[in-house]
């Protein structure tokens, strides 16, 4: 070796010869080695401020614990730029310890650190650990009268994507709200995000809150367009775009999330930029624009790799197993599936969890093995009660597995008010297509004439769900209702655009299921030629069952009426 240098040839060499050591002995050799350390590279410390940090940890003396704090510190920030979460959560933590090894330390102090650490175990996807040292944040911010850090800390909690609703968490809403009641009035950055990610997110989950939700998200909008600060202009167009969900606001949606993505890409705001992709991806997918929709998810893939974040990667694998499900690469979709499930675990909990129950309800019906879900189904219409979709689709389950009675007894649930119960947001267009297919299935044509009406200005759209499912063209579901209500030729416009749009998505599932269910209806209709147009469906329909796996038919049609595809 070099004159000067050691070289152990083991690690546990190394390590024997330290533990000998003394503990007086060890605390003056850390201190002379930081020292050291801080002489020789005094011209460049930067690369060097993790060793010089624990060397002066060491040395446990209250009279160089500013020093191990400042280096810590600055050794946590550094970590961070370089994408080091884990190793700057090390870092943060330490510099905490050392704060409580001395004698009066800065309250104000810790709450900085605190902030850095939820921040680091956040960027981690260590959601839990993120929240504790952010309730903490918040806790000192609220007793030391700092609206500011109280505001950073409500903002944190809050996660990576500031759409998250976290419907388990019953501390997040009255976190943001309490950070703003703190917080002065007059424009701010700080006060544009907070009234963002609380119009976005949390009060999504309130019927009772829709109208100050969207309000909120107009004032964060109109905060940040007066502030021209373009990060902070991204995070209002976020919330904006969030707060305002519907299919009546997609097209809308659409202009936003491009503008969203600009002003995120030129302020270098890339976990902004992931989010406006994935909101433009949404929308073009009930849109029905496949290429944009594959546009988007290359340039948030690119994104989301750079960040090394875990919920940004989830987001990413969330649309991936998606379109897998839209294209019947059911193989594939399995593996995505528990991919997005396992990377979102800790860093989405209850995103996670429901998107990973919501993909994998779709991947078994597909593969005619509803069975297997049921009994999950039926646990999250009760675990997830504020995001009614689950109610929609244990009715349809129960219905399709001859379950009628129950079956019943959820549709009408559903259906009391003309189907009011469902929120008119992301989740309604797919919500009342599943619905649709149980009133079929239970043959009530005046709820079908209800759900008609209600679906007939959407006709051109896909039926989704953001971000997880897609069901495919809404005309195949007003195709099924025309057909309940006798009204063949209308269903059979409806299915010929159905079966136009699925071809052009390339969205074989949907496309064999529309032939069956078109079939169905001509064979109900019988005029002249409708007989051997229905064959040639059929034909078709089974070729795709057979290629993909797939169980076949979906009876949507009353139990009295056969089934054309049987035999």
């Amino acid at each position: 070796g070099q004159p000067g240098r050691m070289r152990f040839g083991h690690v546990l060499i190394r390590d024997t010869i330290y533990d000998e050591l003394t503990p007086g002995r060890r605390v003056q050799l850390h201190r002379r080695v930081g020292d050291a350390l801080e002489e020789l590279y005094a011209n460049n410390l930067e690369p060097h401020l993790a060793e010089l940090a624990h060397h002066f940890y060491e040395s446990a003396r209250p009279a160089i614990a500013e020093k191990a704090l400042s280096y810590a510190r600055l050794a946590a920030e550094r970590s961070l730029r370089l994408l080091a979460f884990e190793e700057a959560a090390r870092l943060f933590t330490m510099a905490l310890r050392v704060l409580d090894s001395m004698e009066s330390p800065d309250e104000t102090v810790r709450c900085d650190l605190l902030l850095g650490l939820g921040g680091a175990y956040g960027r981690a996807g260590d959601t839990p650990r993120s929240k504790q040292a952010y309730r903490e944040a918040a806790r000192l911010a609220e007793a030391l009268h700092l609206p500011d850090k109280l505001g950073r800390a409500a903002l944190g909690y809050g996660g990576r994507i500031s759409w998250e609703v976290s419907r388990d968490d019953e501390h997040l809403a009255h976190l943001l709200e309490r950070a703003l009641a703190a917080l002065s009035t007059e424009d701010s950055t700080l006060r544009v995000r907070l009234l963002a990610r609380l119009a976005g997110g949390p009060l999504r989950d309130s019927r009772a809150d829709a109208q100050r939700r969207r309000s909120l998200g107009v004032e964060a909008l109109a905060m940040a367009r007066r502030i021209r600060d373009p990060s902070t202009l991204a995070y209002a167009l976020s919330g904006y775009a969030s707060s305002h969900l519907s299919p009546d606001s997609t097209r809308e949606l659409v202009e936003l999330a491009k503008e969203l993505i600009q002003v995120a890409l030129d302020a270098g705001d890339m976990e902004r930029a992931v989010e406006g992709y994935g909101e433009h991806l949404d929308a073009s997918m009930e849109l029905g624009d496949l290429v944009a929709v594959y546009a988007d998810l290359e340039a948030m893939t690119i994104l989301a790799d750079e960040l090394r974040q875990p919920a940004q990667l989830w987001l990413v694998a969330v649309h991936r197993a998606e379109l897998a499900l839209l294209e019947g690469s059911f193989e594939e979709a399995e593996e995505l599936i528990a991919e997005a499930r396992s990377i979102g675990k800790r860093a989405q909990s209850w995103s996670a969890a429901v998107n990973h129950g919501l993909q994998l309800y779709v991947l078994r019906r597909e593969q005619g093995r509803l069975a297997e879900v049921e009994e999950f189904v039926r646990r999250a219409a009760s675990d997830y009660s504020s995001y009614p979709i689950w109610r929609c689709v244990l009715a349809s389950v129960l219905a399709e597995q001859g379950s009628t009675a129950e079956a019943r007894a959820e549709f009408e649930a559903l259906a009391a008010d003309d189907f009011s119960r469902l929120p008119f947001d992301e989740e309604w267009l797919i919500s009342l297509c599943v619905v649709a297919e149980t009133a079929a299935r239970l043959g009530d044509s005046e709820r079908a004439e209800t759900l008609y009406r209600l679906l007939l200005p959407y006709a051109d759209r896909m039926a989704v769900s953001y971000p997880e499912i897609c069901l495919g063209p809404v005309s195949r579901f007003l195709g099924i209702l025309a057909a309940t209500i006798d009204r063949y030729d209308e269903g059979a416009g409806h299915f010929e655009a159905a079966l136009t749009m699925n071809e052009r998505l390339r969205a074989r599932p949907s496309l064999a299921h529309t032939q069956d269910d078109y079939a169905r209806l001509l064979l109900r209709r019988g005029r002249p030629g409708d007989a051997d147009r229905a064959r040639g469906l059929l034909v078709d329909a089974k070729g795709t069952y057979r290629e993909l796996g797939m169980s076949g038919a979906l009876s949507w049609m009353a139990p009295s009426t056969p089934s054309p595809i049987q035999g």
